[in-house]
Formats: structure tokens, C-alpha cells, sequence
């Protein structure tokens, strides 16, 4: 097990709590070691870090956390049992890595402050004449807080009974369908909940929040979900989704004519095939002139047969018209393409239609 130390001095106490600086150390001790080679280790570190006087367990306060395990001030570090409760909590962390705590230790006396030097003096006075700020983590409810996670950690550890469990916590209940996998986020929320809502502790019923949904995992922690999603990928291969089924429809030219009202159109028995997403190309391109027929002709003829109406942002995206073209149309009211068969060249080149995009449409 790793140890990281983090020791302070009496010295250092006495500044406010953001001015503090503290001297580390790291150990590597096994958790078969017994209490004592422990308490040895700790005060080899101290002689190192501090070098005091009188080298004395008792003349320092020592605690221990773990990360998301014990959270702060955490558990006194003073005797044979403490020492037991924290390799217990080590050894159940289930890590891939090695487990890791951390030590803090502080000097309860003042002897290795130099009393002598005047100015340190001095601070020292002024330092007890202000009202000292409490640590947060030593609060009354924070501290009942953090005996609650350690609570929840214990009576909803994962039995991993089911293959299709991915969490370590989990609250196993009828309103979610077998396993519910907990973070971080709902192990925090349900011990603030609980200290309101369940004053003795039983910690049977998780709290009405939408970290809890009541119709399973959908809504719960994205890491959960994800991981979840991805293993029931791996058991299910994705299938390939169906294609949207495509039409064609054939019209004859004397029938598009009697829309028209023209008798004047050569006669034709050949039906003509259109197809929505492919552009028609067996009309040849007609580029308006200055003549006064021309601007009067519309720029779709009659021989032309009508495609599947569409919107205008849809007709210029399947015919590869581009943007200026589409803002046109849009700015002078055209919201579907059967409107198009209407317009004249005359009409393009009022509304500021250039040579080449009056081309481009036609070809459409």
C-alpha cells in the first residue's frame, strides 16, 4: 500500500488554513505489517521532515483518508483498531492499481517553534489574538456525511451475481429492474438525502432524484450508461436499418398536355421516366436573350414532365444547386418546387438571376 504523508508543524498550524504548507513523504508498507512497524514508519517520516526535539507518537494527531472511500476530516490513526479499519477499507477497494491512503499528521505541541527569534514571536501573538477559521471537513455535518457514504459503501457492495452488473456499488430494488449501478454522484447525494429524510440510518430507500430514475438506467450517470451501452453492443451485433423504399412513376406527354391546354405539341406514345433524385438531362439548355419571346417563354417547356413536389432547400440540394440560388428563390416567396413551372427568364432576371445560374435551373 502507498502512503502519502502529509505533515504539518505546530508552526504551520498556527497560520490560517489557506496559508498552510505542509511537508510530504510517501511509504510503501504492506497491509500483514502490524501497528507498530506502522507508527515506527510515521515517526522515522516526522524525524526526517521536522526534526523535533522530543520524538513522541503522542505529541501528534494523525488521520487517515482514502480516495472516494473515506472522505475528510477522516478516521483518527492512535491505535491497533484504527489501524484495522483502514487496511479493511484498503483491501476492499477493488483496484486495478495499487491501493493508496493518505496520512495527515499533525504536531499538537509547540516545541519546535523558535520562541527566540522576535519576529516569529511577534506573529505568533497576533496569530492567537485572531479567531482561528474551522476546517469544513471538521464540521458536525460534514462528518456525519462522510460516516454515511462509508455506510452505503458497505450495505449496497456489489454480490456481482448477475454477468450483466458494471458497477462495484449498486442498489439492488423491484423499481429498478435488478441492479442499479452507483457513482460517485449517487453514493454523495444519497448520504446528504439521509441525513434529512433518514435519521436513523437504515439507508433502504434511495432518495426521489433524477440521479435515481425509477424506469432503470437511462437516466442515470453518462460513465454508467456508456459503459453499459458498450457491452450490450459486444452482445448484440447492431443490425443494418432497412432503405426507404423509392417510387417511379411513368407519364405520358398527351396527358401532361391537357394540364398545359396546348395543342400544339408534336405527338408522342413514348413515356418519360423521372426520378426525383436524379437530375433530367434530355432537355437541352435554353440561355434567355434580349427578345421579348424569350423572356415571355417559361424556363421549364411544356414537354417537360413534373417530378415529385418538394421544398426548394430539398430541390436545390438533390440538383446540386448552391446556396445563392436557393436564397433567391426563398427571398421572393418560393417555398415548394411545382411553383417553379410558372417562372419566365424575364422573371429570373428581374429578381437579379445571373446568365449561369439561370442555366444551372433549367438543367435542374
Amino acid at each position: 500500500v502507498a502512503y502519502v504523508l502529509a505533515v504539518f508543524s505546530a508552526e504551520q498550524l498556527a497560520l490560517p488554513i489557506s496559508k498552510r504548507v505542509s511537508k510530504g513523504a510517501t511509504m510503501y508498507l504492506s497491509t500483514e505489517e502490524p501497528w507498530d512497524t506502522m507508527k515506527a514508519q510515521i515517526l522515522v517520516k516526522i524525524s526526517q521532515l521536522l526534526d523535533p526535539k522530543i520524538l513522541d507518537f503522542d505529541n501528534y494527531k494523525v488521520t487517515a483518508t482514502i480516495p472516494r472511500i473515506i472522505a475528510k476530516p477522516g478516521i483518527p490513526l492512535a491505535s491497533d483498531s484504527d489501524y484495522m479499519l483502514l487496511t479493511q477499507r484498503l483491501l476492499g477497494t477493488h483496484n486495478t492499481v495499487e491501493p493508496l491512503a493518505n496520512i495527515k499528521v499533525e504536531e499538537l505541541n509547540t516545541s519546535s517553534v523558535n520562541l527566540e527569534d522576535k519576529e516569529n514571536d511577534v506573529l505568533v501573538l497576533e496569530r492567537k489574538s485572531k479567531k482561528a477559521k474551522k476546517d469544513p471537513a471538521q464540521l458536525p455535518r460534514n462528518v456525519a456525511k462522510s460516516t454515511r457514504i462509508i455506510a452505503l459503501h458497505d450495505k449496497w457492495k456489489c454480490p456481482k451475481k448477475t454477468a450483466q452488473c458494471i458497477g462495484e456499488i449498486c442498489y439492488i430494488g423491484p423499481e429498478f429492474e435488478g441492479h442499479f449501478p452507483m457513482g460517485h454522484e449517487h453514493i454523495d447525494c444519497w448520504a446528504s438525502y439521509s441525513l434529512k429524510a433518514d435519521p436513523n440510518g437504515l439507508l433502504t430507500m434511495p432518495p426521489n432524484h433524477h440521479l435515481f430514475p425509477r424506469t432503470g438506467i437511462s437516466s442515470s450517470s453518462p460513465v454508467l450508461q456508456r459503459r453499459l451501452e458498450a457491452q450490450n453492443h459486444v452482445q448484440t451485433p447492431a443490425t443494418p436499418s432497412p432503405q426507404a423504399p423509392m417510387f417511379n412513376f411513368q407519364i405520358r406527354n398527351d396527358f401532361l398536355s391537357l394540364l398545359h391546354g396546348s395543342s400544339n405539341l408534336p405527338p408522342s406514345s413514348a413515356p418519360i421516366t423521372t426520378n426525383p433524385t436524379t437530375p433530367n438531362t434530355s432537355t437541352p439548355v435554353i440561355l434567355p436573350d434580349d427578345t421579348l419571346d424569350n423572356k415571355l417563354a417559361r424556363i421549364f417547356p411544356a414537354t417537360r414532365t413534373l417530378g415529385v413536389n418538394m421544398s426548394i432547400k430539398d430541390f436545390c440540394s438533390i440538383y446540386g444547386l448552391d446556396d445563392a440560388i436557393q436564397k433567391k428563390l426563398e427571398q421572393h416567396g418560393f417555398r415548394e418546387a411545382k411553383h417553379l413551372q410558372y417562372l419566365t427568364q424575364g422573371n429570373l432576371i428581374d429578381i437579379d438571376f445571373l446568365l449561369g445560374e439561370i442555366a444551372v435551373l433549367q438543367d435542374a
